[in-house]
């Protein structure tokens, strides 16, 4: 038991991406991808933003994921790309939810159990297929929590990239 604890506790990026590719593989092949419902919305106001370089006063706090659907779209990639930049985002800061877990409970396996609780909560994960703002604002968060977390004495720097992260 001792071994398999041991394995577990200097393997968690093996076993952490292994359990994310196959939660996530298993949400593509049930649901799919959702461009519909509130995607519409979003993708509007990107076209709004190509053609008119105008952003949507009623929702300009969700701006910046038009912005990010007007930049692929631009770049010629068809909404996949955003759905892909999702993913590896959220993929990002699960990893970041374990060294921000770490921090926090200064216990290894108990930052494992923790990344996949979040890996297995289904809710959550399955908006990597959707084109909602819920996906990219919890990654963003969580990055958001490590980056408060990790600076001590905060210097203009510092301060510049918890504004982006907050942008």
């Amino acid at each position: 038991m001792d071994s398999l604890y041991k394995w577990f506790i200097n393997r968690p990026i093996i076993i952490i991406l292994s359990v994310w590719l196959i939660i996530q593989s298993g949400i593509y092949l049930l649901i799919g991808v959702e461009y519909g419902f509130e995607g519409d919305k979003y993708i509007n106001d990107a076209y709004l933003l190509i053609d008119h370089h105008s952003l949507n006063l009623d929702r300009l706090f969700y701006s910046i994921y038009s912005i990010l659907i007007s930049f692929f779209i631009k770049l010629g990639c068809d909404l996949w790309c955003v759905i892909i930049f999702q993913l590896l985002l959220n993929a990002f800061a699960t990893y970041v939810l374990y060294l921000l877990a770490i921090e926090l409970y200064k216990n290894r396996l108990t930052a494992l159990v923790v990344s996949l609780i979040f890996i297995f909560s289904f809710q959550i994960q399955q908006w990597n297929f959707f084109l909602f703002t819920e996906s990219v604002f919890i990654s963003i968060t969580i990055l958001l929590y490590y980056a408060i977390i990790k600076f001590n004495k905060l210097s203009v720097n510092d301060y510049l990239k918890i504004s982006f992260l907050l942008l």
